[in-house]
């Protein structure tokens, strides 16, 4: 496996824990039942922002670190770099995502015994496609700053890069 590829699954298994923070740090939207059934009122929907706002924020900062992750396994060479980074944060994204769905509220509709005026917690959900575009971008962000501090530096010649030889 290459380092690229390893640094891509390394990364993206950032997903995991990113996933548990946002169950845990996450207060969802919540429904409230009345005699017309389960509605949700303008301040009950708070959580709903609060749920793609913590999202967004656990990929900004995950996003940060999926492109050091990268930087330092693969090291900073060409723009090849960015793709195990992109990628990384794809799949850390998604796996955050996952794991939000599968392990947090289930679907109000599924709840049977809701008494009369009792809340039920809604389903995360990350109903903006921004939010999930945030982990890509602070990840190569960080490949591309990475490149802008190594330019004074020369990368190791790989084999499809010959060694050019400097002009006096």
């Amino acid at each position: 496996m290459s380092k690229a590829a390893k640094a891509t699954v390394m990364s993206g298994l950032l997903g995991l824990p990113a996933g548990l923070v946002w169950l845990l740090w996450t207060e969802p939207a919540m429904w409230l039942m009345t005699e017309r059934g389960l509605v949700m009122t303008e301040d009950l929907a708070a959580g709903q922002f609060n749920s793609v706002a913590t999202f967004s924020l656990i990929g900004a900062v995950v996003g940060t670190l999926v492109g050091l992750v990268v930087v330092f396994v693969v090291g900073v060479r060409t723009w090849h770099t960015v793709w195990p980074a992109v990628g990384g944060a794809v799949l850390a994204s998604g796996l955050c995502w996952l794991l939000g769905i599968i392990f947090g509220p289930n679907y109000p509709t599924a709840e049977t015994t809701v008494g009369l005026g009792e809340r039920v917690p809604a389903q995360l959900v990350v109903d903006t496609p921004a939010s999930f575009a945030v982990w890509p971008l602070c990840a190569a962000i960080v490949v591309f700053v990475s490149f802008y501090l190594a330019e004074g530096t020369r990368a190791p010649a790989t084999e499809s890069e010959p060694v050019q030889p400097e002009r006096a």
